[in-house]
């Protein structure tokens, strides 16, 4: 019986699989909160890219329309989830143009139901980004 007890085979495998239990619970527990931001940066960046665009060509036009989404689906978005808002070219020098631009999506979490497994959970989220600015746009016609 006492042998059993000094005997140390394979004692570093309980550690070691607890650490990995730990390891993928913090996993994926962080991930969603790093997805979001990272959408949430990716539409801001998007906002002030056509907010420039906006202002020099006095407002919102198809080609800087088609630019936005073209950006957002090469940055992994649903093209059919994105709905944008702006203020219609053309707008004279000094006046307000706006944008707001807004994406429907879920937020897959992840919580633990028990020792070793996880249950699935998917929560709506709307990410919403305006922005607003004066057109440069002047008509010299």
């Amino acid at each position: 019986m006492f042998k059993m007890i000094k005997d140390e085979k394979g004692s570093g495998s309980i550690e070691v699989a607890i650490a990995v239990i730990l390891l993928v619970f913090i996993f994926f527990s962080t991930l969603p909160p790093i997805v979001s931001a990272y959408k949430s940066n990716v539409l801001e960046v998007t906002k002030m890219k056509a907010l420039d665009a906006m202002q020099i060509n006095g407002g919102m036009n198809g080609q800087i329309k088609s630019a936005v989404i073209s950006y957002l689906s090469r940055h992994g978005f649903d093209a059919s989830r994105i709905t944008i808002h702006a203020t219609n070219a053309p707008v004279n020098w000094g006046e307000e143009i706006a944008i707001e631009i807004r994406y429907s999506d879920t937020l897959t979490r992840y919580r633990r139901n028990g020792l070793l497994s996880f249950e699935r959970y998917d929560d709506p989220i709307e990410y919403v980004k305006f922005g607003a600015t004066t057109s440069y746009y002047y008509n010299n016609n």
